[in-house]
C-alpha cells in the first residue's frame, strides 16, 4: 500500500532500520495523533518508522525540486550563488509542506474510509435484515458478509470471524471491531449487535432504526448539496462567462479613450484567470458531492 506523494510503500517503511526509531519518536511528539490513526490502517506499522518514512520522502521531493529549480534559475540568470540560494529555499519549503501532508494524511485517509463505510452500510444493513428475518444466526450473517464484495466492510467482518475462530466470544470480537473504525454508524451497528446478543432483544429492530437513520442522513445530505449547487452554478456562470466577457469588453472600451493599453498578455491573463476559476469551482463541486452519486 502506498499513500499519495509517498516515495515508499508501507511495507518498505516497516523494514526501515530500528536505529531511526529514536529520531522518529522525537518527531512523533509534534504529531501525536498520527500514532492512533496508523493503528486503524495497519497494526504492524510503527508510528516512529512511518514518521521517518515521511521525512525521507519529503527530503527526496525537496531534493528533486532543488535540482530542478537550481538548473532552471541558472539557465535563466547565470548566477550560480543566487540560483543555489533560491533553489535551496524552494526545496526546503517543498520539503516542509510535503512532510506536513504526509503526517496528516493517515487522519484524512481513515476519515474518508469511515465516510465510505457509512455509505455502504445502507446496503449492508438491508442485507443483514433480510438474512436475520430468514432465521440465519448472527455469526453466520457476519460470516456471509465477510465473504461479500463490500469494499471495506468485508475486511472488518473478516476480522470478527478471525477472532472468533481464535476462541474469542462474538461479543469480544465485535467490541474489538468498534475500536478499529472511524465510522460512527458502524460503531452503532456493533454496539447494537452486542446489546442484542447480551440482552436477547430484537436485533432486527435495532438494525432497522440505524438503517432508517442512515437513509434520512443520506436524503438530508443530497438536499443540502442540491441547495448549495444552485449557488455554485450561479457563481460558475458569473466567474466563467459574465465577468470575463464584460471585463474584456470594458478593456477595449477604455482603450478607445486611451485609459488602458490592451495587450495580448492582458487578454490572455483574463482568459487564464477565467479558466482557473472554472477549474476551482468544478473541483469544489466534485469534492462537495455526496459519495455514491
Amino acid at each position: 500500500m502506498r499513500f499519495p506523494l509517498m516515495w515508499f510503500t508501507l511495507e518498505k517503511i516497516k523494514r526501515l532500520p530500528k536505529q531511526f526509531d529514536g529520531i522518529g519518536s522525537t518527531l512523533l511528539s509534534f504529531t501525536p495523533g498520527a500514532k492512533y490513526e496508523l493503528v486503524l490502517i495497519d497494526e504492524e506499522l510503527k508510528a516512529e518508522r512511518y514518521i521517518i518514512g515521511c521525512l525521507f520522502s519529503a527530503g527526496l521531493w525537496g531534493l528533486l525540486f532543488f535540482l530542478i529549480a537550481s538548473l532552471a534559475l541558472y539557465v535563466r540568470t547565470g548566477d550560480e550563488v543566487g540560483s543555489v540560494v533560491m533553489s535551496l529555499v524552494t526545496g526546503l519549503m517543498i520539503m516542509i509542506v510535503i512532510y506536513g501532508y504526509h503526517t496528516i494524511f493517515p487522519s484524512m485517509y481513515t476519515k474518508r474510509i469511515g465516510e465510505e463505510i457509512d455509505d455502504q452500510l445502507i446496503f449492508v444493513l438491508k442485507d443483514m435484515m433480510v438474512q436475520l428475518n430468514s432465521g440465519i444466526p448472527v455469526y453466520n450473517v457476519i460470516r456471509n458478509l465477510s465473504e461479500s464484495k463490500y469494499k471495506h466492510l468485508n475486511r472488518y467482518f473478516q476480522h470478527v470471524i478471525h477472532k472468533t475462530n481464535e476462541g474469542y466470544t462474538l461479543n469480544s470480537a465485535l467490541s474489538g471491531l468498534a475500536t478499529k473504525t472511524k465510522s460512527f454508524y458502524l460503531k452503532k451497528v456493533v454496539w447494537g449487535l452486542m446489546i442484542g446478543l447480551t440482552s436477547g432483544s430484537d436485533i432486527v429492530s435495532i438494525i432497522r432504526r440505524i438503517h432508517d437513520l442512515l437513509v434520512a442522513k443520506r436524503i438530508s445530505t443530497i438536499n443540502a448539496y442540491s441547495g448549495e449547487l444552485q449557488f455554485i452554478s450561479l457563481a460558475y456562470l458569473i466567474l466563467g462567462a459574465v465577468l470575463p466577457s464584460l471585463g474584456i469588453t470594458l478593456l477595449f472600451l477604455f482603450s478607445v479613450f486611451k485609459l488602458v493599453d490592451v495587450t495580448e498578455f492582458l487578454v490572455m491573463s483574463f482568459v487564464i484567470a477565467s479558466f482557473i476559476c472554472q477549474i476551482i469551482i468544478i473541483g469544489y463541486i466534485y469534492i462537495k458531492r455526496p459519495r455514491g452519486l
